[in-house]
């Protein structure tokens, strides 16, 4: 009978129009909290990998007929009363679907819960274990929505108790839960199966390259630059970092090896969150080991491969003179490449392996080879066969 029940339910949700189960999502803007009582600046922002669910109830027949007053009550108490530093939620759900932002900071801004790093808690405010119908739809809509756009597989139905310690700011510990609730809850979700990667389309604005516009060959050209979050989201680093990277290369002619992350990406930021409005600065060395003359490499900014962040494309554009340096250049038409070693024989310890075209400074040259300039540090040995003047 129940089956029955549940099939017959299933398919007047597909006859009845979904504009009839949309729900309300109020902001903190829109509940009008006062912000200057809550503390923020020991937000820590984790990449999001759960959410958890927990049941409120209150004794209160007021705040039971009042959502927005229970949320707005629940906003003071938590922080004046039971010392955390904000509403500890990110989302409260009503028995009517309507959804209340929680704590300031958006998703990342981690809920205060003790070992349980990379998490959303969202609260179901009701004494009835059992979901309403509404509130079961606009949970269910809230977390696969989140989950998809964050690439989230893990949920989990608790219950939360209170660790105070003197001096410090309360926490919250998740802990396992049965019985109606948890039922009601996976119920909702029967079927549902997560995601695994994250959707999030970043936008950003790079609002300053700064660089010498001349290098002299064999330094090095030292490049700042500074990226706006455009985004109404925080990008959240600590899982996958930001890079700046060459764009549409296999390998750039500027790349430090052993310095730039990779072949195509000198520099990265992690560990850190970029709030949105908020700008970060990037810095990073292009190595000036090409032929003298006018030269540029186009980057962009990226979180993942093969998708940088839309419109941050940037260039630079910089000339390489060459002083009063004697140059020589990698020209091996045997190998198309030639070894730079560390002394002036074959037996000797290979420093690196560089193409033809590669610019180097001559220092001197004895017995068949060249000693060249190798980095600002290091020097190297080169078979004079494979190289050139120029």
């Amino acid at each position: 009978m129940k089956s029955l029940f549940k099939l017959i339910f299933t398919l007047l949700l597909l006859l009845i129009p979904a504009k009839i189960f949309a729900y309300t999502i109020n902001t903190v803007t829109d509940q009008k909290f006062d912000a200057t009582i809550a503390d923020q600046t020991q937000t820590k922002y984790v990449t999001p990998t759960t959410i958890y669910i927990s049941q409120i109830t209150t004794t209160s027949p007021e705040l039971q007929k009042n959502p927005s007053l229970w949320v707005k009550t629940l906003y003071y108490y938590s922080i004046t009363r039971l010392h955390f530093a904000d509403i500890p939620y990110n989302y409260l759900v009503d028995t009517n679907g309507a959804i209340y932002v929680g704590r300031s900071g958006g998703i990342g801004a981690n809920p205060e819960l003790r070992d349980a790093q990379g998490s959303i808690l969202i609260g179901y405010l009701s004494n009835d274990s059992i979901l309403t119908n509404r509130a079961s739809t606009s949970l269910r809509n809230l977390v696969d929505s989140t989950a998809s756009t964050w690439g989230i597989s893990s949920l989990s139905i608790v219950k939360l108790t209170i660790s105070q310690q003197e001096g410090q700011l309360s926490k919250l510990v998740p802990e396992e839960l049965s019985g109606e609730f948890k039922q009601s809850v996976l119920d909702t979700f029967s079927g549902w199966t997560g995601y695994t990667s994250e959707k999030l389309q970043y936008k950003a604005k790079v609002e300053e390259v700064t660089y010498n516009k001349e290098v002299t060959i064999g330094s090095k050209l030292h490049v700042t630059v500074k990226v706006k979050n455009l985004n109404d989201f925080t990008w959240l680093t600590d899982k996958n970092p930001i890079y700046i990277s060459a764009k549409d290369v296999k390998q750039s002619k500027f790349a430090i090896n052993g310095v730039w992350d990779s072949f195509t990406k000198p520099t990265h930021i992690s560990d850190n969150a970029i709030l949105p409005g908020e700008t970060a600065t990037f810095e990073f060395d292009l190595s000036a080991q090409i032929a003298p003359g006018e030269t540029f490499e186009k980057f962009v900014v990226q979180k993942f491969d093969a998708q940088p962040f839309a419109d941050t494309e940037f260039e630079v554009k910089f000339n390489i003179v060459k002083g009063d340096k004697t140059l020589v250049q990698v020209a091996s038409s045997e190998y198309g490449f030639a070894n730079i070693r560390e002394c002036q024989w074959y037996s000797c310890k290979i420093i690196d392996t560089v193409d033809n075209g590669v610019v180097y400074i001559l220092l001197a040259e004895e017995n068949g080879w060249m000693k060249i300039q190798y980095t600002e540090n290091t020097v190297g040995w080169v078979f004079s066969r494979y190289m050139k003047k120029i």
